[in-house]
């Protein structure tokens, strides 16, 4: 757990993991009518929104603005991970996407884990690559013929995957997760009641 806070301008508690170069944000409802209260209540639990660290988030925003980029925020705010700013999940193949700068002294966790993948559904896999790479410049990694597409992201990677691989669901469906010591993570989790 690297921070832990309630941010009442948007209603959410939040907690913060470390995943070393990734972090994993929780949000909690603290208020109903609140972005993430709506989301549970339509979606259920679930993965929320994509967060990319960069350099400058207002200058980020003022450049899609001017692209066309239909956006949430045009300028920045404070986050639980430092400047903030989000884009319209409709230009962003339907995923809520998070823009972050994050403090200065933000270091890499030492955390036994690793973010490998962020799983995305999509009826069309290849068009929703198109608008990530468009976007943010992602490029892709080889992977056998047909319609799944994989971009690099840092150490890691967005998957996009036919929507009927995935229940139907489109959006984040799946992280994958590398552990230093499977066996040692999987005890820990089934100690506090996970079921594997």
């Amino acid at each position: 757990l690297l921070r832990e806070v309630v941010i009442k301008d948007q209603g959410v508690r939040a907690a913060l993991l470390g995943a070393r170069e990734s972090e994993i944000e929780l949000l909690e409802p603290t208020q109903a009518g609140t972005g993430v209260a709506r989301f549970l209540e339509k979606r259920g639990e679930g993965l929320h929104h994509l967060c990319f660290e960069i350099a400058d988030v207002d200058a980020s925003l003022r450049q899609l603005k001017t692209a066309g980029v239909a956006l949430l925020d045009e300028t920045s705010r404070e986050g639980l991970a430092g400047r903030i700013g989000f884009l319209h999940p409709k230009a962003s193949a339907g995923v809520l996407v998070e823009l972050a700068t994050p403090p200065n002294g933000s270091d890499p966790d030492a955390s036994p884990l690793r973010l490998k993948r962020v799983v995305i559904g999509s009826h069309d896999p290849k068009e929703a690559a198109g608008i990530f790479q468009r976007l943010f410049a992602l490029p892709e990694q080889g992977m056998n013929d047909g319609p799944r597409t994989m971009l690099s992201v840092g150490r890691g990677a967005l998957l996009l995957v036919p929507a009927d691989e995935v229940g139907g669901l489109e959006g984040m469906v799946a992280l994958s997760l590398v552990a230093d010591d499977y066996d040692a993570i999987s005890a820990r989790l089934r100690d506090a009641g996970a079921t594997m």
